[in-house]
């Protein structure tokens, strides 16, 4: 029930991710965020895998995306960096519940 409960919370953040991407890409015409709407698509395929550990591996490499695009959009506008630190804790708890709920 856990595994079910944390891939429906994976898939969530994977479409706020996407919307977010999408708004800037338009918004900006910033073609990095290309990127991001590809690791947004990525992340809701996996949370319908079957193994649990390919879901595993494609949700951390994804949060661990989301962090990067993030701190470079940070660095290359303005850093906002309570923003950057309440994404890094939410992913580190997210990363912590993938790798502990098996």
């Amino acid at each position: 029930m856990a595994m079910i409960m944390l891939r429906i919370l994976i898939g969530l953040y994977a479409l706020a991710m996407l919307f977010a991407g999408f708004q800037v890409l338009i918004k900006e015409e910033n073609k990095l965020y290309i990127i991001h709407i590809v690791v947004s698509l990525l992340t809701l395929i996996s949370v319908f895998f079957a193994n649990w550990q390919l879901f595993t591996i494609v949700a951390i490499t994804a949060i661990v995306a989301y962090q990067l695009l993030a701190l470079y959009r940070g660095l290359t506008t303005f850093f906002h960096w309570q923003h950057h630190v309440i994404r890094l804790i939410i992913s580190a708890i997210f990363i912590f519940l993938i790798v502990t709920v098996h």
